[in-house]
């Protein structure tokens, strides 16, 4: 259950294939944990581009729902569009979101 005091925070990687959610909001003893695998179906098909994209920052939006402070990385220009597609959801006006664009690479360093 979450403290009224206490600030929920999570961190998404986010690409053009999927989206991994960490946080240590489960009696994880400050460790923060995979909590959330989303899987992109063919974001870069022509055709379906749009609407696949948009499913999939859907299913990612909706996980994010309940935490205060969201950090977001990951390598391209997926974070633009994401956060485009956040900011015409009031339903994450309040929250505290940082976009950093980095690399697979850099991660596991």
């Amino acid at each position: 259950m979450k403290n009224n005091n206490q600030k929920q925070c999570s961190g998404v990687w986010l690409d053009n294939h999927d989206a991994v959610i960490i946080s240590n909001t489960r009696g994880n003893d400050g460790c923060y944990v995979v909590q959330e695998r989303i899987k992109a179906n063919n974001i870069n098909d022509q055709g379906n581009e749009l609407r696949e994209r948009t499913n999939f920052f859907t299913s990612v939006s909706k996980f994010l729902l309940d935490y205060d402070e969201i950090f977001v990385f990951g390598p391209g220009k997926i974070h633009k569009l994401f956060q485009n597609y956040l900011k015409q959801d009031f339903l994450f006006d309040s929250k505290q979101i940082t976009f950093q664009i980095a690399d697979a690479h850099h991660i596991c360093e």
